[in-house]
């Protein structure tokens, strides 16, 4: 396993398909700052759960099926084992979320169908059963394979009122947030990776608010355009954060509501940690940007 090191010193165009948000916001509570283990532990924890209370699915939906042994590789070292349980109770499991001490971790998903990959976890638990928290899902675009991803990513996850899911994300609004916790964790079924968040951000996804800014594009035509992107993300940013992005880099974009207007979102993104890189943030160098690129409904 990777260690996570943070230093913390003071010298130191696909269709738009957004998922519906029913979690209200609640109020800023204390963030427990243990340390989750990775998939290894957390895996036989998340099976366990996802047995309680489970409401089976609809007889026409439709199922989830295991994975077939010869379908999938497994190169994860000591993580064999975990990967081989979640892929024989889900074929579609791809990796494994987290950002220790705010987001514990859970499973990722990634459903490539046009008509219901962006829709089908959205109230699914991994077994397929009814969850009103549904599951971490991938943007049905994106690709995960041996050797290759799509360079940006999209995780979608919803905003739970206790936190769960991608609800404590909203911890990352606040400078101290991000100062406290500044590395994604994503592992897939191929690899563990630590990215290093670059931008946090709300948009908007409604057109009365405003141009709507794609941050879920996965693929990009030049290098150029990619890094245009990145710049874009940057404007929008809460934070001018230390960390560089080049034309090569893979990045992550987590997803879930915020409750400023309708249907906005939280947005927070980071950027795979290179061969050879440490996995560190000089959170001292993160400031507040004071020229935020705001929804246009920000203005009026």
């Amino acid at each position: 396993m990777k260690a996570l090191k943070v230093i913390i010193s003071l010298l130191l165009t696909a269709p738009i398909l957004f998922f519906s948000c029913t979690e209200g916001y609640l109020a800023d509570k204390a963030i427990g700052a243990a340390i989750y283990p990775r998939i290894s532990e957390m895996a036989a924890i998340w099976a366990d759960a996802q047995t309680k209370n489970a409401v089976p699915a609809t007889e026409t939906e439709p199922e989830i099926k295991p994975a077939d042994p010869e379908y999938y590789h497994l190169d994860v070292g000591s993580n064999h084992e975990a990967w081989t349980s979640l892929l024989s109770k889900n074929s579609e499991v791809i990796g494994w979320i987290s950002i220790p001490g705010l987001i514990e971790g859970y499973p990722v998903v990634l459903r490539n169908d046009p008509e219901t990959g962006n829709e089908y976890y959205l109230h699914r638990s991994l077994s397929g059963s009814y969850s009103a928290k549904g599951t971490i899902f991938m943007d049905f675009r994106c690709k995960v394979e041996p050797g290759y991803m799509t360079q940006n990513m999209t995780l979608y996850g919803h905003h739970q009122k206790n936190g769960e899911m991608f609800g404590n994300l909203r911890e990352l609004k606040k400078i101290s947030g991000i100062k406290k916790w500044p590395i994604i964790q994503f592992d897939t079924i191929y690899e563990e990776a630590n990215y290093l968040i670059f931008a946090v951000f709300i948009t908007n996804t409604l057109e009365k608010h405003g141009e709507i800014f794609d941050y879920r594009n996965p693929n990009f035509n030049t290098q150029e355009e990619f890094l245009e992107f990145i710049e874009q993300c940057r404007k929008r940013s809460f934070y001018n954060m230390p960390v560089d992005v080049q034309a090569d880099d893979t990045i992550i974009t987590l997803s879930t509501c915020s409750y400023e207007y309708d249907n906005f979102r939280l947005v927070v993104m980071g950027r795979k940690v290179r061969p050879g890189e440490e996995s560190t943030v000089h959170v001292s160098e993160i400031t507040e940007n004071p020229n935020i690129l705001y929804p246009d409904v920000w203005y009026r």
